[in-house]
Order: structure tokens, then C-alpha cells, then sequence
């Protein structure tokens, strides 16, 4: 979607943040790319208070991923 490829490790998730705006006013939402075997519940309440168990990564898609170049 944005021309970057996330390398996708074990128990990792690629998480943006963005605002979501409805009739009941705006809400906080994620956007997130998982790997297959990262199998808890992920949201942002979770998130926020640090709920994530320390052997699963979550990383910064905004400022992660690679920028393919063609030779």
C-alpha cells in the first residue's frame, strides 16, 4: 500500500496509529500486519497500558519497512 516491504518476524506485529472520526465522535484505531504466529488479542487499550507479553514485538510502521530499489 505505501511501496514498503515489513519483514515479517516471529511473534512481531506492525502497528499506525490513526484517528477514525464518526457520528459519535473520533475514536483512536490501528492498522496492523502480523505474523502468522503472533496470537493474542492486540488493541489499543492493551497496547497503552503495556499488556503485551515481552516476547512479542511490535514495531513502528510509520517508521519501519524497507524502500525497494531497483538496480
Amino acid at each position: 500500500m505505501d511501496g514498503k516491504v515489513y519483514p515479517i518476524y516471529s511473534k512481531s506485529a506492525y502497528v499506525k496509529f490513526g484517528e477514525r472520526l464518526h457520528d459519535k465522535g473520533g475514536s483512536r484505531r490501528f492498522l496492523v500486519i502480523k505474523s502468522q504466529d503472533f496470537d493474542i488479542d492486540l488493541t489499543v487499550e492493551r497496547f497503552q497500558k503495556g499488556e503485551i507479553p515481552a516476547d512479542y514485538r511490535i514495531l513502528d510502521q510509520d517508521t519501519l519497512g524497507l524502500i525497494p530499489t531497483c538496480s
